[in-house]
């Protein structure tokens, strides 16, 4: 069975933004964050992926016939329109991933995309946004608690009229 762990980006972009903003009104360093958590955050995913994936451990797994969970990068569209297009389509392309692109989002690529593994490049900078995260109080790990909880009260929505949509049809 082949499964993947979703990584939804412009969520996780568009909060960070959001208390980064907040952050600036006292600290206007902050500020220099925004537009770069989601990002940050999906490269260091990537990079303990790699590590687990590497280990002895998933190498035993792998003899007793597992199957590698990639990363899918999802909710590439960006949101906010100041930022480019194709920004976490650039940014995140790298082996063993897949990534859902809304349908503008494939056409903004294949009009001026560049093509290149990027995934694991600028990983300094990466952890350089985390550890300045925690500078101005913000606690990534609650971050994604909280888009974590969201997330799943949408899919569970969404799952919830699927089946009321079905019991409809099956009664007509």
């Amino acid at each position: 069975m082949a499964s993947v762990a979703s990584f939804f980006v412009s969520r996780i972009e568009t909060l960070a933004d959001r208390l980064l903003a907040e952050r600036a009104g006292t600290n206007p360093d902050a500020a220099q964050l925004q537009g770069k958590v989601a990002v940050a955050a999906a490269k260091l995913a990537y990079r303990e992926y790699r590590r687990l994936r590497d280990s002895r451990e998933w190498r035993t797994l792998l003899g007793a016939g597992a199957r590698v969970q990639r990363p899918l990068w999802a909710s590439t569209s960006t949101k906010n329109p100041e930022y480019s297009d194709i920004k976490y389509v650039e940014a995140l392309i790298g082996p063993e991933t897949v990534t859902t692109l809304p349908l503008a989002t494939i056409e903004a690529y294949r009009d001026h995309g560049q093509p290149a593994p990027r995934l694991t490049t600028d990983m300094p900078e990466a952890e350089t946004v985390f550890a300045n995260l925690n500078k101005f109080g913000i606690d990534f790990a609650a971050l994604a608690r909280q888009l974590e909880t969201e997330g799943v009260a949408k899919f569970i929505a969404s799952y919830q009229q699927l089946l009321a949509a079905l019991s409809q049809a099956a009664s007509a």
